[in-house]
């Protein structure tokens, strides 16, 4: 029906709109078939007049086809014609429309399709755009109909409350360009409440003698470029701390890794060479040569398991290790590095040594191996 309505305003003469009836009047010259349709198609009141000054219904324009008529629709009823831009936004101050409009005094019908070619309505769009980032990092807001106040906090320095008001005089100079660029710096970081408190922080401050809206507009690219100081100043006075920190936690949990394969190594000292006694007991106390020779199978397969699975592994726990310890000198910059020289210096004294033991284990495992198979060649080859 919207459609059918606007193709009718678009070609009336003498055309006037009273806001307080909210009728649309004007003069319909050269009532063609197509007319009729639309006028048909109208659902709401329509008063018709002749050009002799003599009321008429929609079923008797037939009558009146290639002639002049008055028209008078009640626009009141009709959702989303807006006779003025001023009127849309009244109605539209702080969420768009989700359906057609058309909009009189600047001639525009959206359908929400194509894409938006007047200047006025762009920088609506943009300001509603606006208008939803403020509420996503706001604390709180009330809203009741197309009024909005939105409330920002500020810790220990008291706080805003914005009042989303604006004429179309407001929206004629916006300059809001870069707010992707700051909706992408501020919402999608990991320390986006940090971001956000110190936008929130500096809008406080600048707003602090005048809290207006229209005057939040008008002042944006100060607000931003604020933002952009205090954001600086907020990485040079925090950044390397919390490299530091967060460093220095990783660095103890690779201590701690080592210690733990450290740990390892000392248990499995006491494991290897206290097997081999138990087997060379059951071994000289056996006179069976099958039972020995199984023994000794037992054995090369124990000592091929504790090379190839328990100290392979803890070779390759400690390269992983060593391994992480160089991604994180190149990871996290030669300040830190610098800070932590001494103690990766020590830490990699603690990892040859770790390395070293688990050398001396894996000799051992074979040693006490060979041990065992002279002792099943002593006992069968000199005493058979």
């Amino acid at each position: 029906m919207l459609k059918s309505i606007v193709s009718i305003v678009k070609i009336l003469k003498e055309y006037e709109y009273s806001s307080d009836t909210g009728l649309i009047k004007g003069k319909l010259c050269n009532l063609t078939s197509k007319n009729i349709d639309l006028l048909n198609d109208i659902e709401t009141h329509i008063d018709l007049r002749s050009s002799s000054d003599e009321f008429f219904k929609k079923d008797d324009l037939k009558i009146h086809l290639n002639n002049d008529i008055f028209i008078e629709i009640s626009a009141g009823n009709i959702a989303n014609y807006y006779n003025s831009f001023s009127s849309f936004l009244n109605k539209n101050k702080i969420k768009k429309p989700e359906k057609e409009f058309y909009i009189k005094d600047i001639d525009y019908f959206c359908d929400e399709k194509g894409k938006c070619s007047n200047q006025k309505l762009v920088n609506y769009f943009k300001n509603i755009e606006l208008i939803e980032f403020l509420k996503s990092i706001a604390d709180y807001e009330s809203k009741t109909g197309s009024f909005l106040e939105l409330f920002f906090y500020k810790s220990e320095q008291g706080g805003l409350k914005l009042n989303i008001n604006y004429n179309d005089k407001d929206l004629e100079s916006l300059n809001i360009g870069n707010l992707n660029e700051l909706k992408n710096h501020l919402l999608n970081k990991p320390d986006k409440e940090e971001r956000k408190q110190i936008f929130v922080n500096e809008a406080i401050e600048f707003l602090k003698k005048n809290n207006s809206y229209a005057y939040f507009l008008q002042n944006w690219d100060s607000i931003y470029e604020n933002y952009q100081r205090s954001f600086d100043f907020y990485l040079a006075g925090f950044s390397f701390e919390k490299i530091k920190m967060a460093s220095i936690e990783y660095f103890q949990k690779l201590m701690d890794r080592s210690y733990n394969q450290v740990n390892k190594a000392t248990t499995n000292i006491f494991i290897v060479p206290a097997a081999y006694i138990l087997l060379l007991q059951s071994f000289s106390l056996s006179n069976g040569f099958f039972l020995n020779t199984l023994l000794l199978i037992a054995a090369l397969l124990f000592s091929f398991l504790m090379h190839r699975v328990i100290f392979n592994n803890m070779s390759d726990g400690l390269d992983a290790i060593r391994r992480d310890v160089d991604k994180f000198k190149e990871r996290d910059g030669q300040k830190v590095y610098k800070y932590l020289l001494n103690d990766l210096e020590e830490f990699d004294s603690v990892i040859k040594k770790q390395d070293s033991k688990v050398k001396i284990l894996k000799l051992a495992n074979w040693i006490l191996f060979l041990f065992l198979t002279l002792a099943f060649l002593y006992k069968y080859c000199f005493f058979s």
